[in-house]
């Protein structure tokens, strides 16, 4: 598209992600301060993550982009395959950039790394199997 068509050809400026939290329900809290400059509001926020510790580089991709979002934090469980869940004690890369409201995004290369401290899958079924072998028990018991 030529940049004549896009109007304000600005893009946001903005540090990146500046806090990245594991919390125990197997999620990840990430933080960024508010883009500033003369880009074409309103401005909203890519958030990319990526399995293991990788580089801006290996980051920064389409395919890493979980989705966007207009505040200054979001809450994610999932790599960006939306089904993929974040797993405990794995390592996880984040991002985030700014984006105009015609689409020009800015290039930081700001990126954390955080250790997932919430739910093991394995433990999930194990504990499912646990409960029906409870609920079993405990309907043998009451028939």
């Amino acid at each position: 598209m030529p940049s004549a068509s896009l109007g304000n050809v600005n893009s946001p400026t903005f540090a990146g992600i500046s806090s990245l939290v594991a919390d125990d329900d197997g999620s990840l809290l990430a933080g960024w301060a508010s883009a500033t400059g003369s880009a074409q509001a309103p401005i909203s926020y890519a958030v990319y993550v990526a399995f293991g510790s990788v580089s801006a580089g290996a980051l920064f991709v389409d395919a890493n982009i979980i989705g966007r979002v207009d505040g200054l934090s979001a809450r994610f469980y999932t790599l960006s395959d939306n089904t993929t869940f974040l797993n405990k004690d794995e390592t996880y890369t984040v991002g985030v950039r700014a984006v105009s409201a015609n689409g020009i995004s800015e290039t930081n290369t700001a990126i954390d790394t955080e250790v997932c401290l919430g739910v093991n899958l394995n433990d999930l079924e194990l504990d499912v199997t646990a409960i029906k072998k409870l609920a079993k028990t405990i309907l043998g018991n009451v028939v």
